[in-house]
């Protein structure tokens, strides 16, 4: 056996060349940019919709609060602030306030464009929970827009 022969190793590489984190960097940027568009919709399409489900839902419990208390029950809509308040029902924050959503919060993050409701941005529902008037709102976030619709004769929300 000859003990004269060297023994090479091979030392493979240990590290990364700065022009393979600029490549990678690259592409990493070119797919956030071909993405960014794409997930800003989805966001908008899921903030205004949460914004139509919550405003449908707060119709339905203020149907079920004028039925239970065999009080009238208002919901007021303020259309400039991007708001609407419930006059007979207290705030899960503070209950000394009154029950109000902020659309242009988070989560929404949403506009009210229009309300409409015979002419006016209220609507009252009486001890049988049926409405004084129909009519429907149109929310807003980025572009996706989504109408709440409030039916006269059953007092049901629907959203398209």
């Amino acid at each position: 056996m000859n003990h004269s022969t060297a023994i090479t190793c091979d030392r493979g590489r240990f590290g990364i060349t700065l022009v393979e984190v600029v490549v990678a960097v690259a592409i990493v940027g070119i797919l956030a940019a071909t993405a960014a568009p794409k997930l800003s919709g989805r966001v908008s399409y899921h903030q205004v919709s949460s914004a139509a489900e919550r405003i449908a839902s707060d119709f339905n419990l203020a149907r079920r609060q004028a039925k239970t208390t065999g009080v009238r029950e208002t919901v007021s809509f303020d259309v400039p602030n991007h708001r609407y308040t419930l006059s007979g029902v207290t705030s899960l924050k503070r209950p000394v306030d009154i029950y109000t959503v902020e659309l242009s919060a988070f989560p929404y993050r949403s506009s009210l464009l229009s309300v409409d409701f015979g002419g006016g941005a209220t609507v009252t529902f009486n001890a049988f929970g049926l409405p004084d008037n129909g009519g429907k709102i149109f929310v807003q976030s980025g572009t996706e827009q989504r109408v709440v619709y409030l039916d006269f004769g059953s007092g049901k929300a629907t959203i398209q």
